[in-house]
């Protein structure tokens, strides 16, 4: 999953940075090798060098650095909870790690509904969306209880349990 906001600021420069080093290095190698040879022995080898150090140096470092920043993005995109809130209405939300993984389950108001609560449930697992559910028309959330299980349980504000289910599958809308 590719989200842009995960990325830190600076987190793949170096990977960008030793890519273009690369780049620079092989340009440079083959206009040195490229020209006539006669009494260029010295550029001719820097040429080659300087492909040499692109090749055996620069690419490989870049690979490391940049699998080295998507590891460190693909962590936060399953460890950190998603901005639910920086896109949508909510009321809440609740969240349960388990083996690494950040489950969530935010309270929202869909959209165009005269309600003054919230009346959907968005389940994501880290930063990425698993399901909604909304509830019947005219009901609105009052409490949602995640146990350490994963069961998820809804109550609404007239007291009724509108829902029971699995955080690990929650049902599709």
């Amino acid at each position: 999953m590719y989200d842009v906001k995960v990325r830190e600021d600076g987190l793949y420069f170096m990977s960008d940075w030793l890519m273009g080093c690369a780049i620079f290095s092989i340009l440079l190698g083959l206009f040195l090798i490229l020209r006539p040879w006669s009494l260029r022995i010295g550029s001719v080898l820097f040429g080659v060098l300087a492909i040499g150090a692109a090749v055996a140096f620069f690419i490989p470092t870049s690979q490391g650095a940049w699998t080295s920043a998507e590891e460190t993005s693909a962590l936060s995109l399953r460890t950190t909870p998603y901005p639910f809130s920086s896109s949508f209405h909510t009321c809440g939300s609740e969240t349960l790690l388990v083996e690494g993984t950040l489950w969530q389950v935010h309270e929202a108001q869909r959209a165009g509904t005269a309600s003054s609560g919230c009346n959907r449930l968005a389940i994501y697992s880290g930063w990425e969306s698993k399901g909604r559910v909304d509830l019947v028309e005219g009901e609105v959330i009052n409490d949602i209880v995640v146990t350490p299980e994963g069961a998820v349980s809804v109550t609404t504000q007239s007291g009724n349990n509108a829902m029971n289910f699995s955080i690990f599958e929650p049902p599709k809308s």
